[in-house]
């Protein structure tokens, strides 16, 4: 719009000059009027219209889509952020690494099996090291935040034997029939509930949540919270913030996994929104202390991917090698 108003501007005077006698080309002044003009008066619209509506809450859409309330709105906001097409700059990275030190085992001067050998294991290594340095810093800014308070959560869950419970749907909802509900696993069970769509459940198990400690009070309100959130609602985060204070200095354990808890939760009504989930997160990360680095299970994830791709590539490159070879050999 910047670009455009000047020339509506200049070219408009030079409409009007015409107008009062003077000697221009009329159509080259016209058609130039127009030409900026209609750039700019769309632009105006656009200003003027304000903000686009919030999409409504979407019981059925999936996670990162408009409208969605599902747990994984935060993953795939984090991977979109990172995106080119299908896949993310660490997935490309990776995969561009895998390619070239295919080739380069290739041309080593040892037996083809060691070849088969160095290219798969020297692949797999280089591409998960170049998958997470070409992770965008705000992006990993937030992984790191993000992962720094899941790791906590998945530990807690395997204190009290339910570290499977996670997984999968179908684990999901076997732990529920198989475990009774027990005070201690309040915290883990609305969002098992929530996560299997079971809302009125997950926000019952809120209500019960013990609450004798300032970080349980605030743990009860963010279930009451999101459950709520889940089933439509907008979303107390000024209330979750104000609860976070009563826990402690800002450098306790526990008022830092409420401050992460809660940028989690805007994180999520962005990415509801069709906004960018990152910001809240990546804000989070200066609360951690500064060798906060990518949970564990991330990076494993990342380095079992990594060697994933670089095995099919390692099976797959001689038979492409031999069929192209013998293609070569009938067309010549």
């Amino acid at each position: 719009m910047v670009d455009q108003i000047p020339l509506v501007t200049a070219v408009g005077f030079f409409v009007v000059l015409q107008l009062l006698g003077e000697d221009f080309e009329p159509a080259t002044t016209v058609a130039a009027f127009l030409a900026g003009a209609a750039p700019a008066v769309l632009f105006l619209g656009l200003g003027l219209g304000g903000d686009a509506p919030r999409p409504e809450p979407r019981f059925d859409a999936p996670p990162g889509q408009p409208g969605s309330r599902r747990i994984g709105n935060v993953s795939a906001a984090l991977r979109s952020a990172m995106s080119v097409g299908p896949l993310t700059t660490a997935e490309l990275a990776g995969l561009g690494v895998v390619v070239a030190a295919s080739i380069v085992a290739s041309y080593l001067p040892v037996p083809a099996i060691a070849q088969w050998v160095a290219g798969v294991v020297v692949g797999a290594v280089a591409a998960t090291e170049a998958a997470l340095r070409s992770i965008p810093r705000r992006v990993r800014r937030a992984l790191e935040a993000f992962g720094w308070l899941a790791e906590w959560e998945l530990d807690r869950a395997r204190w009290i034997g339910a570290e499977h419970a996670t997984g999968s749907t179908v684990a999901a909802a076997r732990w529920l029939a198989e475990t009774p509900e027990r005070a201690e696993d309040g915290w883990l069970r609305w969002e098992v509930l929530v996560f299997l769509d079971r809302h009125a459940e997950a926000a019952e198990v809120a209500t019960r949540m013990p609450e004798a400690t300032p970080y349980e009070r605030f743990e009860k309100a963010y279930a009451l919270d999101r459950t709520a959130w889940a089933r439509g609602a907008d979303g107390d985060l000024a209330g979750l913030r104000a609860s976070s204070l009563a826990i402690g200095p800002e450098t306790d354990a526990d008022r830092r996994r409420a401050e992460v808890a809660i940028a989690v939760a805007e994180s999520q009504q962005l990415a509801s929104a069709g906004l960018d989930g990152v910001p809240p997160l990546d804000a989070a990360r200066d609360v951690l202390p500064p060798d906060v680095r990518l949970g564990r299970r991330y990076v494993r994830h990342v380095r079992l991917a990594m060697l994933s791709v670089a095995l099919v590539i390692g099976v797959g490159r001689p038979i492409v090698d031999a069929l192209a070879a013998g293609l070569l050999g009938v067309i010549r």
